[in-house]
């Protein structure tokens, strides 16, 4: 279900034709009681560039304006403003005489400063009137104490404006004067409504002005003008529109999750065929239309948010009656029977054009034209693609150092993200592409926490972070992440700059602290928050740095997550492969295959435990001996005790294959651009500090902590316990685990963990195979081809819950370790006899193996100074990295508050915070506060 969001742009009429025909108007412009004229007046035809001043008579003359119907507005300073309709039918002159009518002039009270909270409503108000977009962050109000605002506790927002705002749109190249009428926003919609003249920036720059009509252009396709152009010409399909009528009948907008599974049903395709010519007004329509119309734009890419295989903007036309009037420029002249929400319903004055712009020529397509009705319509792993982005503590380092980082997943499709990789590799690379340092992470609710050591004895230089799943290198390069960083010498230092550009959020990142100069040692504590549009907090998870900006100078081009946690458009064109090659990986895992004492390939049982744990797990090979261990927690380099036995028992012994190093290889970047220079007497705390002699903490070795508390090296989908099965008096485990386990059910007498697969296909008639049941092993045994059953089902209803000691069942991919057999989900049943007891009396046999398994994240460290002196007598405190935390969530207000002390060096810190909201999006904030000496 989406929940709508209205917004109301309450548009003046305009009918503009071809500029071929143009007529002109005539006017005087005087006093209405005294009848003198009133000279440079202003007159301009409302939402357009056409615009002149009277002259000192207070005659105007409006040229080239297109035949139709138009808005004619006049303004003169202390005279209420004149709007009217007006037609031009043929090149003929109108002359007209407008009379303004005088304002009464009202009592003006002075107040010495403004309320408090002005500043923080104007703020609001800016967000709301011009959006959030890289457009408005390229807005400026020249005029912005014209404003008031008023608001109450229940999300009630207006703004009023005793003047016309003056907007100056450096983004676009348009100078706007915007008088506001109607300013309200609600819990649930906007109500916005005002007149606006437009005026063309002038520039001598080519490079500008080919960025402003680019601009323009971006801002114009897939608008809601060009969405009616396109269908008052006819031609919406060409333009990268697909419209479907919404079929439902309810006032929310229900839709399943696949896009192709509503065609038909919830929504159908909508070819507009009616479109009524009115004689008496040239180039104006009647469009039919049904009362809700959902609206595709295929030639722009935006994140799945209603349908999880559809990565364009979907918006939603609503009206009052069954038709809207539109001219053949795409205005709609009965704005107030429409309602528009969705993606196209975003657009703020930032984005607004005025009516007399035309693109210069078509936009081109960027994704093939969508058929509906093909069983499939593009490659369904374009639904899987997933790639990281790593926050780092900063940019450059020294050798002995540690560099700390936050992962954040990005998921094409968010909603399979617990079906993706659950394993990141991360490598330092040098300029060659070969590996310095390598580890592998866990990825844990589409995150990631870690550090890399930078070796002693590496040479200074340009490195780079490379970061990547296995599952990613089945697709174009450009997938995997790739961060520039640098290594500098003891004697080398970063050149610091005069000022530093802090960069602001998509989305608000609130940082606030308590003052903006602490003393060196002085505790600082920093609230962090994030704000919708509506300047509502919300909840986020972020990753904090602070960093001192002369040890750790911030450099021209670093990368951040507003830039880079993007899915590269490229792989989304034809990098497909026809055949997967890496499979997903939701654990450390690794292969190989049985044979017999004298070598010969063949099935047997392996039965793997971790080093000092007495759980065990028992799989049973192939035919052929091959077999696959996944989804296993091994942390760092692991050893496991692995004992090979034939079916029989006989005993036996396991070949690993090799394992290949992954070392992809990928597109550097550029450098990281920072200025080095080499000091003869470089600074203390980035030599003495940096090779260890003058370490301020004793080392600290921390482990990595198993999930969960069965001691199982292999994740379960779902696990149940004997004792909840006595404790729900169960005298039946099949029937008790079909209420803990979804998809577990019997079928016709056959037992089914989910739909049939590949490897388990219903035979034909409907019939369900015996193939499509999962594979069941009882104490390591699988019982599925044993004879003296008749059923699995008979022989899980034959078990007690007394028996049991646990009920393990692995879904699908999960159960892969098992080969063909567990396509279908494997249930693993461990009875209480059985647990535990044959790995102690088989302890000896076992042989042992080492497998490369996930790093374990070391702690940040940091001094604290709250019972310490300042004589002296301290080692002194010559951080570059002052604080570091990869996983800050915010409370139940949404507000997040981090502590730490200052360092021993007058500086400045510059504070990062980078995340990301709980829907996925990515959020950033800076801010820079002051250290002095202490006094």
């Amino acid at each position: 279900m989406i929940k709508k969001f209205i917004v109301v742009w309450i548009l003046s009429l305009i009918v503009i034709q071809g500029l071929a025909q143009t007529g002109t108007i005539k006017g005087v412009v005087i006093n209405s009681r005294t009848y003198e004229r009133l000279p440079y007046a202003s007159a301009f035809i409302n939402h357009t560039t056409l615009g002149t001043s009277a002259d000192e008579k207070g005659e105007f003359i409006l040229k080239n304006v297109p035949l139709g119907q138009h808005e004619l507005i006049v303004t003169f300073i202390g005279h209420h403003f004149y709007q009217a309709k007006i037609t031009i039918k043929d090149t003929a002159a109108i002359t007209i005489t407008i009379r303004l009518h005088s304002k009464e002039l009202r009592e003006v009270k002075i107040h010495s400063k403004r309320d408090k909270n002005w500043q923080r409503d104007y703020e609001k108000f800016k967000t709301l009137f011009l959006g959030t977009s890289i457009h408005a962050r390229r807005c400026e109000i020249v005029n912005p104490w014209i404003l008031e605002f008023e608001n109450n506790n229940r999300g009630f927002f207006k703004a009023t404006a005793s003047d016309v705002l003056q907007i100056e749109n450096y983004s676009l190249g348009y100078t706007l004067y915007y008088e506001i009428k109607i300013f309200s926003v609600g819990s649930e919609e906007f109500f916005i409504h005002g007149n606006v003249r437009y005026k063309l920036m002038e520039t001598s720059d080519s490079a500008t002005g080919n960025q402003w009509r680019k601009n323009r252009e971006d801002v114009y396709f897939g608008s809601s003008r060009h969405l009616f152009k396109a269908i008052a010409g006819r031609n919406s399909k060409s333009e990268g529109f697909e419209l479907f009528k919404d079929n439902t009948g309810l006032d929310d907008i229900i839709r399943l999750a696949n896009f192709y599974s509503n065609v038909g049903k919830e929504i159908s395709e909508y070819d507009i065929v009616d479109r009524t010519h009115d004689e008496a007004m040239p180039a104006q329509y009647k469009i039919q239309i049904p009362s809700r119309m959902e609206v595709h734009y295929l030639n722009k890419a935006d994140d799945p948010k209603v349908y999880r295989n559809v990565s364009n903007p979907i918006s939603w036309i609503e009206v009052d009656k069954p038709y809207l009037i539109i001219n053949s420029q795409g205005v709609v002249l009965n704005p107030y029977d429409m309602v528009l929400s969705g993606s196209i319903s975003k657009a703020r004055i930032a984005e607004f054009l005025p009516y007399d712009f035309m693109p210069s020529s078509p936009k081109k397509s960027l994704f093939p034209t969508r058929q509906v009705n093909r069983e499939k319509p593009i490659n369904a792993l374009t639904y899987l693609l997933e790639r990281p982005y790593l926050h780092t503590d900063k940019s450059y380092y020294y050798p002995n150092e540690t560099i700390w980082f936050r992962g954040y997943m990005n998921y094409i499709t968010p909603v399979y993200k617990d079906s993706l990789s659950s394993v990141l590799y991360v490598d330092l690379i040098d300029s060659s592409q070969n590996i310095m340092a390598s580890s592998i992470f866990p990825i844990t609710n589409a995150s990631v926490e870690g550090n890399l050591s930078v070796s002693p004895t590496v040479e200074s230089g340009d490195y780079f972070l490379r970061a990547y799943t296995r599952w990613m290198l089945n697709f174009d390069s450009t997938l995997i992440y790739v961060k520039p960083l640098k290594i500098l010498d003891y004697s080398e230092v970063g050149k610091t700059t005069d000022s530093l550009n802090v960069i602001d959020s998509v989305m608000t990142i609130t940082i606030e602290v308590p003052k903006d100069t602490f003393e060196m040692r002085e505790l600082v504590t920093v609230k962090l928050g994030t704000k919708d549009f509506l300047e509502n907090f919300i909840p986020a998870n972020f990753s904090v740095s602070v960093t001192d900006t002369e040890q750790a100078v911030p450099a021209i081009n670093e990368t951040n997550i507003l830039t880079d946690f993007s899915i590269p458009s490229i792989v989304l064109q034809d990098s497909f492969p026809v055949q997967v090659v890496h499979t997903i990986q939701r654990g450390i895992d690794f292969k190989g295959k049985f044979v017999t004492k004298r070598g010969k390939e063949s099935q047997g049982i392996i039965t793997v435990a971790q080093e000092k744990n007495a759980q065990v797990f028992i799989i049973t090979t192939e035919e052929d001996g091959q077999f696959f261990f996944n989804n296993l927690k091994l942390y760092d380099s692991s050893k496991l005790s692995i004992l090979a036995k034939t079916i029989k028992g006989r005993p036996g012994k396991v070949i690993l294959d090799s394992v290949k190093r992954l070392s992809p290889r990928v597109k550097l970047r550029d450098p990281l651009k920072i200025e080095v220079v080499k000091e003869s007497n470089p600074s203390k705390y980035n030599s003495l500090y940096q090779m260890g002699e003058a370490r301020m903490l004793e080392e600290v070795t921390i482990r990595g902590l198993k999930e969960g508390n069965s001691g199982n090296i292999i994740s379960p989908d779902f696990a149940i316990t004997g004792e909840w099965l006595r404790a729900t008096n169960s005298t039946n485990i099949l029937t008790s685990l079909q209420g803990r386990v979804p998809g577990l059910r019997v079928a016709n007498g056959t037992l089914l963990l989910g739909p049939p697969t590949s490897f388990g296909p219903s035979q034909p008639g409907g019939s369900v195979h015996s193939s499509a049941e999962p594979l069941v092993l009882i104490d390591g045994v699988p019982v599925n081809s044993m004879e003296s059953f008749e059923s699995l089902v008979d022989r899980l209803s034959q078990l007690s819950p007394d028996e049991i000691e646990k009920v393990e069942v692995l879904k699908y991919s999960s159960g892969a370790s098992y080969g063909s057999r567990g396509a279908n989900g494997v249930i693993l049943i461990t009875t209480r006899q059985s647990s535990g007891s044959s790995f102690e009396n088989e302890k000896a046999r076992f042989e042992e193996i080492q497998i490369a398994g996930f790093s374990s994240s070391k702690k940040f460290l940091m001094p604290n100074h709250s019972n310490l002196t300042n004589d002296g007598s301290e080692r002194a405190d010559y951080r570059s990295t002052i604080y570091w935390n990869p996983n800050v969530k915010t409370d139940g207000n949404n507000i997040a508050q981090v502590s730490f002390y200052a360092a021993d060096l007058p500086t400045q810190y510059r504070i990062v915070v980078e995340g990301t909201t709980r829907d996925g999006k990515p959020v950033r904030g800076e801010k820079l506060i002051a250290i002095k000496e202490a006094r």
